[in-house]
């Protein structure tokens, strides 16, 4: 899933997501409401999500989302990986501080930091034979 409120971002991550062989079909929300909707319609799937998001975003900021995520019962994994242009090491501080935050990458994306979701722990198990 990419949470992002600019939509070239979430055009042009789709793109790596799919070159990369991190997701076929990846979702995009312009918002954090319509994700966090998403996820509660199907927080009886298993199946793990892995979700970019921005943190600066009108109406529902990305902390915001991670903290909803906090407070909900999912049965699946939510894996998020901030994508921001924050260079604030406070911000990078905060998303740490968020057991499911497995990144914290600085917009634009490099294809190369998306490849390299596959070796980080606890992502790649998720692509083992991929």
């Amino acid at each position: 899933m990419i949470v992002d409120d600019d939509q070239i971002f979430n055009l042009m991550t789709r793109l790596q997501l799919v070159n990369a062989g991190i997701s076929t079909r990846p979702y995009t929300f312009t918002n954090g409401k319509e994700a966090l909707s998403f996820i509660t319609e199907h927080s009886r799937s298993h199946t793990p999500i892995l979700l970019f998001l921005d943190i600066n975003m009108p109406e529902i900021s990305g902390w915001q989302v991670l903290d909803q995520l906090e407070e909900m019962t999912i049965h699946r994994k939510v894996y998020v990986v901030i994508a921001t242009s924050s260079i604030d090491s406070a911000d990078r501080r905060r998303a740490a501080s968020y057991e499911r935050v497995v990144g914290y990458f600085i917009k634009p994306l490099k294809y190369e930091q998306v490849l390299s979701l596959k070796r980080i722990a606890p992502l790649s198990e998720l692509f083992i034979g991929h």
